[in-house]
């Protein structure tokens, strides 16, 4: 009994000294990614130990009767000025802290290019991956949509791509045709491209959409948690633990996780400007209650905020004079990676002889830890 306790003790203080990270998201609607109400998800991580997290989270003393919520933070002017103070001080900085955000709306038109366009451009023997043009098509859809598409067709595009995704049915995939040929008979002139590259879309979704096994596989979720785990394994060269608030999506893809995580030869993959490295260096992972873990709580500050301003800049809420403020802070540094439309059209360096797409590369590091047998 004695050994055990001591086996016990000894893993739990091994859990608490070596670099450990803790994550906590806002915004999570699922595959409702039209939610006008949550246009954003955002997965916020830190790295910070508990001594130093309860040292920040002391600043807001009384802000939600023992545990901090960004809710209680934001309500407050009082909770405001703390938290725009300890963004200035220096202590929250892209070393131990960093912010994913997805932006739903963008995120529906790349799932459109890469679950729906791209195998059929890769048939034609067509890299839409090589240049980053996969991300280009996807900010033109995002960006020129509505005006390629008049009349609303490209919202019901839409609507019928999320219902496609969500249940994966022949009904839910002749919906979205219907929507998608007539959006492509009704463009306007000079978005040939966008008319084409929707018409390849017409007729493929049922096939393309029949691998995945539960809708979660279209949630940001996942993608933004390998995002942020990548960001933490640039700062070690070991496995690491990590603890996530309760997230039901993030709990229905632990079966894809756990294959990212198995053990293997370490590779990077991807294209210039987009690459990580595989399996993911993760030790052990759990689900917390944020109540007892500080990180946690700290990691809702940093997503509820970012989740905030990122609404207020995208236009989906009135910019506040909060959110200029914790703008002007260096909270923008912490901000890496995520999926968030850009309207700058950039053409990446060509991949390398040898080089293999994420996705590509994603998928066949799967097969090879049985995720598809």
């Amino acid at each position: 009994m004695e050994r055990a306790r001591a086996r016990a003790k000894q893993h739990k203080d091994r859990w608490q000294l070596e670099m450990h990270l803790y994550c906590d998201e806002s915004g999570n609607t699922g595959v409702n990614l039209l939610n006008t109400q949550q246009p954003v998800f955002v997965l916020a991580g830190t790295l910070l130990d508990s001594q130093s997290t309860e040292r920040i989270l002391a600043r807001f003393a009384g802000a939600g009767r023992g545990e901090v919520k960004y809710s209680s933070v934001k309500r407050s002017a009082r909770g405001q000025k703390a938290w725009v103070s300890l963004l200035e001080s220096g202590e929250i900085t892209a070393e131990n802290c960093a912010v994913v955000g997805t932006h739903k709306r963008f995120y529906l038109s790349c799932q459109l290019v890469d679950k729906l366009i791209e195998p059929e451009m890769h048939d034609r023997g067509i890299d839409l991956y090589a240049h980053d043009k996969a991300a280009s098509l996807a900010n033109l859809f995002h960006f020129a949509g509505s005006h390629a598409f008049p009349g609303g067709r490209w919202d019901r595009v839409l609507i019928g791509l999320e219902r496609a995704l969500r249940e994966r049915s022949s009904d839910s995939c002749e919906f979205f045709y219907e929507a998608a040929l007539d959006a492509a008979d009704h463009a306007a002139d000079g978005f040939e491209e966008l008319e084409i590259s929707l018409r390849l879309s017409i007729g493929t979704a049922e096939a393309n959409l029949s691998g995945f096994t539960h809708s979660s596989s279209f949630d940001p979720a996942l993608d933004s948690l390998v995002t942020l785990v990548s960001w933490a394994m640039d700062r070690t060269p070991g496995r690491f633990p990590v603890t996530h608030d309760a997230s039901k999506p993030l709990a229905q893809q632990m079966r894809m996780l756990e294959s990212l995580m198995l053990d293997g030869s370490p590779e990077v993959i991807g294209y210039p400007g987009r690459t990580m490295e595989l399996p993911l260096r993760i030790s052990d992972f759990r689900f917390e209650d944020s109540k007892s873990v500080p990180q946690l709580q700290l990691a809702d500050l940093l997503s509820g905020c970012a989740a905030d301003c990122l609404a207020a800049a995208s236009g989906h809420k009135a910019m506040e004079d909060f959110h200029r403020r914790v703008l002007s802070t260096p909270f923008n540094d912490i901000m890496i990676g995520g999926v968030t439309p850009s309207p700058t059209i950039r053409k990446a360096e060509a991949p390398a002889p040898g080089q293999i797409s994420l996705v590509d590369g994603s998928m066949r590091f799967l097969r090879r830890a049985g995720y598809f047998d």
